[in-house]
């Protein structure tokens, strides 16, 4: 009798499990997956930049070689490119932030040079127009 006893109230206790649980439906739970993640991303905050150092390129749409150069105020050379061929652009060049003299110059065409003061998270994209000389551009916030 102990035996039919002790088989019988593990029988019940695995009965019991069985219809305590639930079944859903794959496709239920990856439609729910779905509806999470795109409410991740939607609420997700974008903040393209946190304290980033300002940025310069040059795009050359010119007929000669181009090159920049990033200076401080007094004197010190922060980022450079030298030989920027028509038709090509710099990458970002990075540099501290403050009062940058961006000096462009070639051996055609009189150099440029222009200052601003330059924040984080600013962007100058300078670009060379056709007739050699550098176009009317000012930084930006990015």
């Amino acid at each position: 009798m102990k035996t039919y006893l002790t088989k019988a109230i593990a029988s019940a206790i695995v009965i019991t499990l069985f219809f305590n649980c639930s079944i859903e439906s794959i496709d239920n739970s990856v439609n729910a997956l779905n509806v999470n993640q795109s409410e991740l991303d939607d609420s997700t905050p974008v903040d393209p930049c946190i304290g980033q150092d300002p940025k310069a390129r040059l795009t050359n749409n010119g007929s000669v070689i181009f090159d920049i150069e990033i200076y401080s105020l007094d004197g010190v050379l922060l980022n450079h490119e030298y030989s920027i061929a028509p038709g090509e652009t710099t990458a970002w060049k990075p540099f501290v932030s403050g009062e940058t003299m961006f000096s462009v110059s070639n051996s055609v065409v009189a150099d440029e040079k222009v200052v601003y003061t330059m924040g984080t998270c600013m962007e100058f994209d300078m670009e060379i127009g056709a007739d050699n000389k550098l176009t009317a551009a000012v930084p930006v916030q990015f």
